[in-house]
């Protein structure tokens, strides 16, 4: 049921539902105690439906359970909700709402079902905003002066704060560019085409491509919104490069 994720969980570990009859069975020579079903879909999952068929499966796989004597009572539903993907939270609940009143009502023969879920992307996801600076730029121009692309290295990349991008891609649209002052410089909003780079001397500590921003100039910040899943817990200090210092902020506005 992974099959419209982005990290496919499956490929390591659990096993396909046709062998469950037989792993039941081991289990009951075993005198073992099977108390329930867990699936995981996947991570960053893009189809609200997959929990939905996962949750088919889990029914009948637990009426194969019943049948053999067991009395499962917990169904886990795993994580891979999404955070800034582009399926919605709200939409994937509502998903999940119709598979367990279709397949674990309360008043079932199953009767009220334990249900465990670990929503850890969609938790931390905007716990965490990351600021970065641009420390050095490099602009491409044609020879009339034009800048046909412009290189913006930061102070934070895949070795940091960016650990992410070693094993996912993700749309940063709802960057916020902050002027450290416009004083010294013509501010212009127009979109140049742009490559944003990591701090280390690994070539592929790349943040961003074939993005759209304005220019920017040294000492200039870019605001990351959201950014809280998969940031700091992969962060390491590769190139002697400090880990990003974090400033915690509470407010009254949610």
């Amino acid at each position: 049921c992974d099959g419209k994720s982005d990290h496919k969980l499956g490929k390591k570990f659990g096993t396909d539902p046709l062998y469950s009859t037989g792993l039941l069975a081991v289990a009951k020579e075993l005198e073992l105690n099977v108390v329930g079903v867990s699936f995981h879909v996947g991570s960053r999952v893009q189809d609200g439906a997959s929990y939905f068929d996962a949750i088919g499966v889990s029914h009948w796989v637990i009426e194969q359970a019943r049948s053999m004597g067991f009395k499962p009572h917990i169904l886990d539903i795993g994580g891979g909700f999404p955070q800034i993907t582009g399926v919605l939270f709200t939409e994937v609940a509502k998903v999940i709402n119709e598979g367990l009143e279709k397949f674990f009502p309360n008043d079932g023969p199953f009767g009220p079902m334990e249900i465990i879920a670990e929503p850890g992307r969609y938790i931390v996801g905007t716990a965490l905003s990351l600021v970065t600076m641009v420390s050095s730029r490099r602009l491409v121009r044609s020879f009339d002066g034009k800048v046909l692309e412009a290189m913006y290295y930061l102070n934070d990349g895949i070795y940091g704060s960016f650990s992410f991008l070693r094993y996912e891609k993700r749309d940063f649209k709802n960057y916020i560019v902050i002027r450290k002052t416009s004083k010294d410089y013509n501010v212009s909003d127009k979109q140049v085409p742009t490559i944003l780079w990591g701090p280390t001397c690994d070539s592929n500590d790349l943040v961003a491509k074939d993005m759209g921003m304005p220019e920017l100039h040294i000492g200039d910040f870019v605001f990351w919104p959201a950014i809280g899943d998969y940031t700091l817990a992969a962060q390491t200090t590769f190139n002697g490069l400090e880990k990003a210092f974090v400033r915690y902020v509470i407010s009254d506005t949610p």
